[in-house]
């Protein structure tokens, strides 16, 4: 009888495989674990039924998580944490960098480093280095307590359910934000961006990540056994760059002989195919959104609280004016909302901390245009009385129920006519 090996991708696509025999299967603590071997790709572990590698392909993946990041920050990588990866073709590849001193391989079932090192000796041949440390722990348990420590870090997880679905949190990522030294830099597993389930799942991972480092750009292979083909990696950081920090010229001094991985192939990874980017860019609009409510939040909390001190310094409100009106173009012209603005044409001078009035217009005007655009109009004046400067942003939208006007200051209320609606009133003041 013929033994096939079948993974389903989507409910009606799939990889199959003709298997020659299975050598080894196991239920652990954690998942299923076996080891098959076929013509093709010759040995292959697969966990809870899902393939992890073959020896046909494995250096293809195992060469893009370690070489990207070696390639940049070079011999300032001393000490690394792989996260996973007890197959340990990882750790392989960092043990051929003579300069590294310590590598922590944190692995959460121990019986996927054995089962590894006895069918898989080939991808697990430097588990035994005296520079790795194996600890058997959950991932995400230990990165909590590490700070300012690694110089670079590995996610080489398995997919997000199941053992590895802890390490594509934003708690998680947070956490190895955290553990990295200043000029550190995270590498990660970020699945494929093609069917819609995996491109779901990919968005999530990003989401999380952006929220979590300065820089997040994402680079990419292709795994003829993985889903699609196309698979994505994460590399993020406090502002060390992939491609624009790339030191090609010591990487290859090195001679290290790869199968896959290349400097100039290095840079073309990073430019991504357009439905890839289109994926991501409505993560990185809303994770921006989100930031910047959360930054508008704190700061508030801050002023109320007295923590804050407002810089004041001679500005020209006038000026603010206009440039905060102007970056609303796009949107007044698309919602046909008529502007009148008045603003005196010279300078208007006044008192006050610059960022603090910008924010506070700008909250103004696009509650305005959010909550009265129905109205079609936007009123902004600015004018000048005796010791004071007035400023005023009006609409000609629903407004305040009558009576209401006692709450407008009382944070965090919800007027009665906004729950019907799902709406609030469109004021803003903060």
């Amino acid at each position: 009888m013929q033994l096939t090996f079948t993974e389903m991708h989507t409910p009606t696509v799939g990889l199959q495989i003709q298997v020659d025999r299975q050598l080894y299967t196991e239920q652990s603590d954690f998942q299923r674990i076996d080891v098959f071997e076929c013509e093709e790709f010759g040995r292959f572990l697969t966990l809870d039924g899902y393939m992890m590698l073959t020896e046909r392909d494995e250096f293809i993946y195992h060469e893009m998580m370690v070489h990207v990041p070696m390639a940049v920050l070079g011999e300032k990588i001393k000490k690394v944490l792989v996260i996973g990866g007890g197959d340990g073709g990882c750790v392989r590849e960092l043990c051929r960098y003579q300069h590294i001193e310590h590598i922590d391989l944190v692995e959460i079932d121990e019986r996927v480093v054995a089962v590894c090192k006895e069918y898989l000796p080939g991808v697990a041949c430097s588990l035994d280095d005296p520079r790795v440390h194996i600890l058997y722990q959950d991932g995400l348990k230990y990165i909590r307590r590490i700070e300012d420590e690694y110089d670079l870090i590995i996610i080489d997880s398995t997919d997000p359910f199941g053992p590895g679905e802890g390490l594509f949190t934003m708690e998680f990522y947070g956490n190895c934000y955290k553990a990295l030294k200043e000029h550190g830099v995270l590498v990660n597993q970020h699945e494929s961006p093609f069917y819609k389930g995996d491109a779901l799942a990919c968005q999530r991972a990003h989401r999380n990540i952006v929220h979590s480092f300065e820089l997040s750009r994402l680079f990419q292979a292709h795994i003829p056994t993985y889903p699609s083909g196309h698979w994505l990696f994460g590399f993020s950081s406090r502002g060390v760059h992939p491609v624009r920090d790339l030191n090609p010229d010591w990487w290859n001094s090195l001679g290290l002989e790869t199968k896959y991985y290349n400097t100039n192939l290095h840079k073309g990874a990073f430019y991504l195919p357009n439905y890839v980017q289109k994926l991501l860019e409505k993560v990185e609009a809303r994770a921006g959104e989100v930031m910047e409510l959360m930054d508008r939040f704190f700061t508030l909390a801050k002023l109320e609280a007295g923590d804050m001190e407002l810089e004041r310094s001679r500005v020209d409100v006038g000026e603010v004016c206009r440039e905060t009106v102007l970056d609303f173009y796009q949107i007044l012209t698309r919602q046909e909302i008529r502007v009148e603005a008045e603003i005196p044409e010279g300078a208007v001078w006044g008192c006050c901390d610059r960022e603090a009035l910008r924010r506070i217009l700008n909250n103004l005007i696009s509650n305005a245009v959010r909550y009265g655009g129905d109205g079609g109009y936007l009123g902004v004046s600015l004018r000048e009385g005796e010791d004071a400067l007035f400023l005023e942003v009006a609409d000609r939208g629903k407004g305040v129920a009558p009576g209401a006007g006692e709450q407008v200051f009382q944070r965090l209320v919800t007027l009665e006519d906004s729950r019907s609606s799902g709406e609030g009133s469109g004021l803003g003041l903060s």
